[in-house]
């Protein structure tokens, strides 16, 4: 099965509840996959994609920072399921120096996606998604009018006339009573 990478297309707060969520994007930008996270999470994608650094390491970073000290860089995350919309994910670990003194086996390591997230954005590691999640829980990503389209609606724009719109049932207006016969006062 091939995984399509996706990218951290945003991160915001969901207006209906007020939760941190992050949209992933395909590299097309037709797809995206919302994931809700929590604000540690967040905050720590967000300071990646924007490559700032904190005086002192995050949870994320020193996660990292162990990962490496034991001989290890990320590999991949992968969003490979999603249950009772729960999204699991899978952190794959590869030696850093195969054949050294260091660690000699690949390691995959079961993770929330936000966590597995926010660890890639840090590491610069690829994020994919399993097809059967993205289509389960992605949405098309709405594009953008291409030139064309924009040059034939403003051409529309310039030749409609309002008679070209008529209404064959006639429309009763309610009568506003307290503005009398003279119309609307204001």
């Amino acid at each position: 099965m091939r995984m399509i990478q996706m990218y951290v297309g945003a991160v915001g707060v969901d207006r209906d509840g007020g939760s941190p969520i992050v949209i992933l994007s395909d590299a097309g930008k037709n797809q995206a996959l919302p994931i809700f996270v929590g604000l540690p999470e967040a905050q720590a994608i967000s300071m990646a994609v924007a490559k700032v650094r904190s005086q002192r390491p995050m949870t994320h970073e020193l996660l990292l920072s162990i990962i490496k000290r034991f001989g290890y860089r990320i590999r991949e995350i992968v969003i490979d399921e999603i249950d009772s919309n729960t999204f699991k994910a899978l952190i794959h670990l590869d030696p850093e120096n195969a054949g050294g003194t260091g660690a000699e086996e690949s390691i995959t390591i079961d993770a929330r996606p936000s966590d597995a997230i926010a660890l890639a954005t840090i590491a610069g590691a690829p994020v994919f998604v399993a097809p059967q999640v993205l289509s389960s829980a992605g949405v098309p990503i709405q594009q953008e009018p291409d030139e064309a389209e924009e040059e034939e609606f403003k051409k529309f724009l310039g030749e409609v006339k309002a008679s070209d719109f008529k209404c064959d049932t006639p429309v009763e207006l309610p009568e506003d009573e307290e503005a009398g016969e003279g119309g609307n006062q204001a």
